[in-house]
């Protein structure tokens, strides 16, 4: 969190914006939490209660479900903030097998627990803390919509955040032609807070290596260079857009009419140097994320 705070500096004497952050996602979470108490008022009274639970019981899941937190998943946030665990109650949750036996009891955390400990810093460091959690837990299911909702203050104020960390795969032809196109898409992947990633490899006749399958998995976005049109950067891409990945295309001008049919209707950034590029991946990086994580 320190190197994301030293990358946010630039907003830390902005003291009519970061006023205008912190009201914006309280609001966001009051509205959050109106919703989930509502959840609790319509189980109190009976409804969405299991025929094989009470209404305690019911309760206690959706609060294991909506509100409670594991310990690996509060940990990093806590440690960036300097904060001791104990500082944070914990609840007991039991687990049962599938016949209802019990197993083991889990202890977990609530996040309004911890948003009530960040609530209490000062703005600057709130919104640190806040862009940490929208960029690095919303693949938690119980800050998910946490992270969407401070992404979306993020976007209403128009505030620009690194991708810091984030990383990109880039697919492409390797030879001593292309190192200046090499060159300028890193830089232009660094420009925007994100991190390139190259596997140099040997040709691959319709296959692809285990390295390079996760590379791909574990990247934000694909840019897949079709200049010399090399069969490995079209399956590459291929595998990028089939698991989901938003794939970036580029070809130099006077390769692009060789491009295969498959992509012959996709909006491809077609360039005559390597500058002009850079030039054009920045701004198209841009137009995605608002060099933010923030859809």
């Amino acid at each position: 969190m320190l190197q994301l705070k030293e990358k946010l500096l630039r907003y830390s004497e902005n003291k009519e914006l970061l006023q205008m952050f912190y009201n914006g996602v309280e609001n966001e979470l009051e509205i959050l939490n109106i919703h989930l108490k509502s959840i609790e008022a319509d189980i109190l009274a009976g409804l969405y209660v299991p025929d094989d639970k009470t209404i305690e019981e019911a309760l206690e899941d959706h609060r294991f479900e909506s509100d409670r937190s594991t310990f690996d998943e509060v940990l990093p946030l806590i440690n960036g903030l300097n904060i001791h665990i104990d500082k944070i109650p914990s609840y007991p949750y039991k687990i049962y097998d599938r016949d209802g036996e019990y197993e083991a009891t889990e202890y977990l955390y609530d996040y309004q627990d911890v948003l009530q400990l960040v609530k209490e810093l000062d703005h600057f460091t709130y919104f640190v803390t806040m862009v940490y959690i929208a960029q690095n837990m919303e693949n938690y299911e119980v800050w998910s919509g946490i992270a969407l909702r401070v992404k979306k203050v993020l976007r209403q104020l128009n505030i620009k955040i690194p991708n810091y960390g984030k990383r990109v795969f880039v697919a492409m032809s390797f030879n001593d032609e292309l190192k200046e196109l090499r060159k300028q898409l890193c830089e232009g992947i660094e420009a925007n807070g994100f991190k390139p990633v190259i596997i140099d490899s040997k040709e691959h006749n319709n296959q692809i290596v285990p390295e390079i399958f996760y590379e791909i998995e574990r990247a934000e976005f694909v840019i897949a260079d079709l200049t010399h049109h090399k069969a490995g950067v079209y399956y590459e891409a291929g595998y990028a857009k089939g698991i989901g990945k938003q794939v970036i295309f580029t070809c130099r001008k006077d390769e692009f009419e060789k491009r295969h049919f498959d992509v012959a209707q996709t909006n491809t950034i077609v360039w005559e140097s390597e500058y002009e590029l850079n030039r054009k991946l920045s701004s198209r990086v841009e137009a995605m994320y608002l060099l933010e994580e923030v859809r």
